[in-house]
This record gives structure tokens, C-alpha cells and sequence, in this order.
């Protein structure tokens, strides 16, 4: 039979092996130097998020635009008139029942009412302007 001699805890190569077994884990060193490549990744990403939340907002207020021009067409249709404000247009379920904060309701051109809103980089947008610019850039191109 084969006898396995484990080694004394007083023989200084033992005392070694336990000490490099207990000593597991990540320097200060490793750790500072993960969460400086985490922390220039996020700075990095930082102006990416913004962006595609400034232009999620801009899609919104347009989206509200065309939705509100719509309702306000279907309106003068049934009343003969345009709508005095947004909450003529929601009480009378032309429009969803919702916030429409950023958008104004305009005065009436050519017999039409116009909302605008404000998008993130400060243009004003008018719901009369909406598909007449995409128009012009095909036609101009």
C-alpha cells in the first residue's frame, strides 16, 4: 500500500505554499486600474446617450405635431371652426387623452390653426412646415 507523507507545518516550504494559497485575489493596483478603463468608457458613452435622447425627444414633438394637426383638421371638419386650445381636441377625443407640454397652439393661417414646438437644439418647429421641408430637399436635391 502507498503511504502519502503530508509535510510537517514547522518546514518553512510549507509555511511558503499556505501563504500563497490564503493571498488570493485582485491587487489595489488591478482594481484602480479596471475602474479607470470603466470610468473613460462611460465618459465616452456619456455624449452618445445624450444625443440619442435629445433626438428620442425630437421625434416625440414632431410625432405630437402631426397628431395634433390631424385632429385639429378633423375638427374644423365637424365644427366648422378651429379649435380654441389642445383640450378642445382631447375633450372631444380628436387626440389622445396626454401631455402635449412643449407644444403651443398658434392662431389660425389660411383658416387652419398651427401648433409649435421647440426642439432640443432650439428650433422652432410649426405643424404647417411638417413634410413641406422634406419636400423641398427631394425637389432641390
Amino acid at each position: 500500500m502507498l503511504k502519502i507523507q503530508t509535510c510537517p507545518s514547522s518546514h518553512p516550504i510549507c509555511r511558503k505554499s499556505r501563504k500563497y494559497r490564503k493571498s488570493r485575489g485582485f491587487t489595489l493596483l488591478e482594481i484602480l486600474i479596471v475602474l479607470a478603463i470603466i470610468g473613460v468608457m462611460a465618459a465616452a458613452l456619456i455624449p452618445k446617450i445624450e444625443s440619442a435622447m435629445n433626438k428620442s425627444s425630437d421625434t416625440q414633438i414632431v410625432m405630437n405635431l402631426t397628431t395634433l394637426d390631424s385632429g385639429a383638421r378633423l375638427y374644423e371638419m365637424e365644427h366648422g371652426e378651429s379649435p380654441k386650445s389642445i383640450d378642445d381636441l382631447k375633450g372631444g377625443k380628436y387626440v389622445p387623452d396626454k401631455s402635449y407640454a412643449g407644444i403651443t397652439l398658434g392662431e389660425p393661417k389660411d383658416g387652419h390653426c398651427t401648433f409649435t414646438g421647440k426642439l432640443s437644439t432650439g428650433e422652432t418647429v410649426s405643424s404647417d412646415a411638417l413634410g413641406k421641408t422634406a419636400a423641398v430637399k427631394q425637389s432641390g436635391e
